[in-house]
């Protein structure tokens, strides 16, 4: 017997939960680039490799802080340090 394999569901677009916690994220990625000062060794590769990207480790972190009651806010600067990590 031939098997067909079903169609894969299509990514749906960020909700309005994703699509905040994404602008504050990519906001707070780009404060901390623009406070690098500019002849550091680290300057351009840094830049690179936080260039792009689906945030997911960072929206985890501020969904985890959340779903405990916490502070969203409070999770800024662990879910920008996730980001640089994993980059």
């Amino acid at each position: 017997p031939c098997i067909v394999a079903e169609p894969r569901p299509q990514p749906s677009l960020p909700g309005p939960w994703q699509a905040a916690a994404l602008a504050t994220i990519e906001a707070d990625i780009a404060a901390h680039l623009d406070g690098l000062p500019a002849h550091s060794p680290l300057s351009a590769p840094i830049r690179y490799a936080l260039q792009g990207g689906k945030r997911f480790r960072a929206l985890l972190v501020r969904a985890a802080c959340e779903a405990v009651g916490g502070d969203p806010a409070a999770a800024r600067g662990a879910a920008l340090a996730v980001e640089m990590v994993q980059a």
